[in-house]
C-alpha cells in the first residue's frame, strides 16, 4: 500500500499518532529515496531534505566504475520525527515531470569492510560528503 493510502486510512479512522504505521520505524532515522534524476548529487539532496529536519548523513548510490548515480539514496536525520515528515511529504512528489520520488522509512547499515579499490574510492567519497556536511553546518 502506498504512503498516501496508508496516511489516508489513518486519517479516516482517526488513528492516534502513537498508533501510526510510522511507529513501526521509530528505531531508525533513515529514509530511502528512489527514482532520483541522475543529475542530483548529495548536496542537492541535503538542501531538499533539510526542509524537514537536520540531515546527518547522505549516501547516494553510485556505480563503482563510472561514479554515476544509481538514482537512489539513503538519508539519515538527526530526529526520527523528521523521517515521518520527509516520508509523508516527499513520497510521490514530482521532483521533475519525469521523476516522481519514492520515499519511505529504511534501515541502512552502511558499507561493509570491503577491500577492493572501489571500496577505497567510495570510502573517500563518503568522507568528503561528511566533511561537506560539517562544513555547511548540516550535521
Amino acid at each position: 500500500m502506498s504512503v498516501q493510502k496508508l496516511n489516508a486510512v489513518e486519517l479516516q479512522q482517526g488513528t492516534a499518532a502513537s498508533a501510526s504505521w510510522h511507529r513501526d520505524y521509530a528505531d531508525t532515522n533513515t529514509v530511502y529515496v528512489g527514482n532520483l534524476p541522475a543529475e542530483l548529487n548529495e548536496h542537492d539532496l541535503l538542501i531538499l531534505f533539510s526542509q524537514y529536519g537536520v540531515p546527518t548523513a547522505v549516501r547516494l548510490a553510485r556505480d563503482p566504475q563510472t561514479g554515476r548515480s544509481k538514482r537512489f539514496a539513503f538519508l539519515t536525520y538527526e530526529a526520527w520525527e523528521s523521517t515521518v515528515l520527509a516520508v509523508d511529504n516527499f513520497d510521490s512528489w514530482n521532483v521533475t515531470p519525469q521523476h516522481r520520488l519514492r520515499v519511505n522509512h529504511a534501515y541502512y547499515k552502511g558499507r561493509g569492510g570491503g577491500s577492493g579499490a572501489g571500496d577505497d574510492e567510495a570510502a573517500r567519497w563518503e568522507r568528503a560528503v561528511q566533511a561537506e556536511l560539517l562544513d555547511k553546518d548540516f550535521a
